[in-house]
């Protein structure tokens, strides 16, 4: 087989909603991120390019939104293949999917959704998608190179106490008629491999909340050489932390709520996912602080899981 580049692009979550904490022009620094993220595939000749899900931070993202994100992919002539997160659609509801920002970008031809499907991107190379809550498709032919593109919450350390997680090199194992997944919603970059497969999750793109500089998040995407699977790492350019974020003020912490918060899901016959899908779109509208949104949107993600 031809060797072919690709390049790789986490959780974007583009919005025109500002993080309480950031104080710079928060999508203009998005789109700057995306510039760049570009212009470093273009360097390296990446023919295609995938996203792994959340492109939108919410299924109201503003109109000059799209519109943006439609006139620079046009202008740099970029199809993105991307699957789509719990964030991109109201409800975190396939049911949405046609009302929901990722499915206008695909109008415009600026977006591809991945489906169970198959897509041809190259000579022998099959690219399938498993959007938030679908199954891994079944492999349609195994003599192929299997590229997957998912969103789901898999990764290589807990983020928080209890957290459950779905460990990389066990999808793996799980699915070896995959040799390169690339994996969005868990928001902190690794790579994995196992014989002759690899998994990579990019991280998001921008660093979004002080838990992000807990995390030491910083923001990169990847290439990947296929058929032989060299990953190279490209850190994003991005400014100190005191420039952009207000640090000025500590948040109050309270030991114990969250852990609380989530015995008490548990514990609840009357758990719903309704209920979750309410809570998140009245913090949405209240533009709560995004550390506290993605804290609830884990616990409740996670008691929906286990009860």
């Amino acid at each position: 087989m031809e060797s072919f580049r690709i390049g790789l692009i986490g959780d974007t979550h583009f919005t025109n909603i500002s993080p309480r904490r950031r104080k710079d022009n928060y999508f203009a620094t998005q789109m700057g991120k995306l510039d760049q993220a570009i212009q470093i595939f273009d360097s390296a000749g990446a023919q295609v390019v995938l996203q792994a899900g959340d492109l939108c931070d919410a299924p109201t993202v503003a109109n000059r939104v799209k519109a943006t994100l439609i006139q620079y992919l046009r202008e740099k002539n970029r199809v993105v293949d991307s699957v789509w997160g719990q964030h991109d659609v109201t409800g975190h509801s396939a049911n949405t999917l046609p009302n929901s920002p990722i499915r206008v970008l695909e109008a415009a031809g600026v977006v591809r959704i991945l489906t169970a499907q198959p897509s041809l991107i190259h000579p022998g190379v099959h690219l399938y998608g498993a959007s938030f809550g679908e199954e891994v498709p079944k492999v349609q032919d195994t003599n192929a190179f299997n590229i997957l593109v998912t969103h789901r919450m898999i990764g290589d350390r807990p983020l928080f106490p209890g957290q459950v997680l779905e460990e990389p090199r066990m999808f793996l194992r799980a699915h070896p008629d995959y040799k390169l997944v690339l994996v969005g919603d868990y928001h902190y970059p690794f790579s994995e491999r196992w014989g002759d497969h690899l998994m990579v999750n990019c991280g998001a793109l921008i660093r979004q909340s002080l838990t992000d500089l807990k995390f030491d998040l910083r923001p990169a995407v990847f290439t990947v050489s296929i058929p032989n699977l060299t990953l190279t790492r490209h850190e994003l350019k991005y400014e100190p932390a005191e420039a952009i974020f207000d640090l000025t003020s500590s948040e109050t912490k309270h030991p114990g709520v969250l852990e609380r918060f989530i015995e008490k899901m548990l514990s609840s016959k009357t758990a719903m996912e309704g209920w979750k899908s309410i809570l998140l779109r009245v913090m949405q509208d209240m533009n709560v602080n995004q550390e506290v949104k993605d804290e609830l949107d884990s616990a409740l993600t996670e008691a929906e899981g286990q009860r």
